[in-house]
C-alpha cells in the first residue's frame, strides 16, 4: 500500500479510542452511560431557532448556498458581536468566515496561515481537538503548561512560559478564554501579555472564545480588542455553545480580511457551503436569543454550584475558572497501578464516561474533565457520587 500522510500520521486518535470497544459492549448489554465526557447542553435551543420557525424555501433546502455564507447570518454576527460583547467595527463581508461548526471554520483558517514545518504553541490545558488541528495544516504543535497551573497557584508568568517553548519555527500560539477543560478566564492584562508576546515575535493568535457567552465571575474581554491584537488576532465561536446548536454544526471565526479570503477559499475545497436552512436557524438564534442566553447561563451557574459542592464534599480534587461548562479533576487518588485509562474503564462500568486528562495536554495524565451541562443536574450529581466510588 502506499504510504499515508506524515500530517494525517500526526493526528492522535479519538479522545476514547482506546475505550470505545468497552463502550459499545456495555451500550450493547443495555447499560445507561451518563455522557459527563463531552462538552454538551441538556438545555434546549431558543425556540426561535427550530426548523419549524424558520421560513426556507425547497431551493434553499436542497440546492448548493453561497460559499461565503449567508449575509444574513454575517450580519447577524456582528450585531451579536457588538450587543452582546462589546466588540464593534467587525466588517461582516470582509472579516467573518462562517463554518460546518467551529472545528471547520478553525482548521480552515489555521490553514490559511500555517504550513508544513511551522510550530504552535499550545497553552495547556487545551481542546483537544485543537493539536489535530493544527496537524492537518501541516503544523507541529508544543505544549506551555498555563491555565490550571494560574488557577492552582494565583499568578503565571506568560510571557517567561511561552519563551520557553519559542522556536524558529513557532508562528502561532493557541489558547482558550474561557478555556477548556478549566474553565479559566484571562483577564485583561493576561491577554496582553498573550498580544506583546505575539507582537514581539510577529506571531498569530489564535483566540478560543467559544464559551465567551458562559462567564460566572468577572469580565470577557475579546483578545482582538487589545492594542495591537486586531491585526494578528483568529478568534473562533461556536454556536454549540453559545447557543446550545451542536447538532447545526454552524462556527465561525473572526479574522482579518486576508486570513478570511485565504480561509473561504480553503473551506470551499472542504465543505463547499454551510446548509443554507441551517444557517437561517443560526440567525434567529443570534438576533432573538439574548434572553435564552441569560437564563442558560443561569442554568449552567446553578448547576457549576451545586457540582463544586458535591465534588467537595467527596473531597475530590479539581479546578473550576470563572467560565465554561466542565470542572478539571484531579484523578491523581483515584488512579491506580493501570493508569488513568483503567480509572476511566471503571467509571464506565459504573455508568459514568469521563473525558481522559492527557487529551488535554501531556502534564495532565491523571486528570479528568467533568461536564456539569451535558444531563440534568440529578443525573450528574449521581455521576459525582459514583466516580467517589471508585476510590
Amino acid at each position: 500500500m502506499p504510504q499515508l500522510s506524515a500530517s494525517s500520521l500526526r493526528i492522535r486518535p479519538g479522545v476514547f479510542a482506546q475505550l470505545q470497544a468497552k463502550i459499545d459492549a456495555r451500550q450493547r448489554e443495555g447499560l445507561t452511560i451518563l455522557p459527563l465526557h463531552i462538552g454538551d447542553t441538556c438545555v434546549p435551543p431558543p425556540k426561535e431557532a427550530a426548523l419549524g420557525a424558520i421560513t426556507f424555501s425547497d431551493a434553499e433546502a436542497y440546492r448548493y448556498g453561497p460559499t461565503a455564507g449567508l449575509p444574513l447570518l454575517r450580519d447577524a454576527i456582528v450585531r451579536r458581536l457588538a450587543r452582546a460583547h462589546g466588540r464593534t467595527g467587525v466588517d461582516a463581508a470582509a472579516e467573518v468566515h462562517v463554518g460546518v461548526g467551529g472545528t471547520h471554520a478553525f482548521f480552515t483558517a489555521a490553514r490559511a496561515v500555517l504550513g508544513e514545518g511551522d510550530e504552535v504553541i499550545l497553552a495547556t490545558p487545551y481542546w483537544p481537538l485543537a493539536p489535530g488541528v493544527f496537524a492537518a495544516a501541516g503544523a507541529r504543535t508544543v505544549e506551555a503548561n498555563l491555565s490550571t497551573v494560574s488557577l492552582r497557584e494565583g499568578a503565571v508568568d506568560i510571557r517567561a512560559r511561552l519563551l520557553e517553548k519559542l522556536t524558529p519555527q513557532t508562528r502561532a500560539v493557541y489558547f482558550g478564554s474561557p478555556n477548556n477543560p478549566d474553565g479559566k478566564l484571562w483577564s485583561e492584562a493576561e491577554l496582553a501579555a498573550f498580544v506583546a508576546f505575539a507582537e514581539e515575535h510577529d506571531l498569530w493568535l489564535f483566540a478560543d472564545e467559544v464559551y465567551a457567552d458562559i462567564v460566572y465571575q468577572g469580565r470577557y474581554v475579546p483578545t482582538a480588542t487589545l492594542p495591537g491584537a486586531l491585526a494578528r488576532t483568529i478568534t473562533i465561536h461556536s454556536l454549540s455553545k453559545s447557543h446550545a446548536l451542536a447538532g447545526y454544526r454552524i462556527g465561525y471565526v473572526v479574522a482579518p480580511a486576508e486570513v478570511v479570503a485565504q480561509a473561504r477559499r480553503v473551506s470551499i475545497h472542504a465543505g463547499f457551503n454551510v446548509p443554507v436552512v441551517l444557517q437561517k436557524a443560526a440567525a434567529a438564534a443570534l438576533d432573538h436569543g439574548d434572553a435564552w442566553s441569560v437564563a442558560a447561563r443561569e442554568t449552567y451557574r446553578a448547576a457549576r454550584h451545586a457540582t463544586m459542592d458535591r465534588l467537595e464534599a467527596h473531597r475530590l480534587p479539581f479546578v473550576t475558572g470563572e467560565g465554561g461548562t466542565y470542572h478539571f479533576l484531579d484523578c491523581s487518588t483515584l488512579v491506580g497501578s493501570g493508569g488513568l485509562t483503567e480509572l476511566l474503564a471503571r467509571a464506565l462500568d459504573a455508568g459514568v464516561l469521563l473525558a481522559p486528562g492527557d487529551a488535554f495536554g501531556a502534564d495532565y495524565g491523571s486528570w479528568a474533565r467533568l461536564c456539569f451541562t451535558s444531563a440534568p443536574i440529578a443525573e450528574v450529581l449521581d455521576g459525582i457520587d459514583r466516580i467517589a466510588s471508585l476510590r
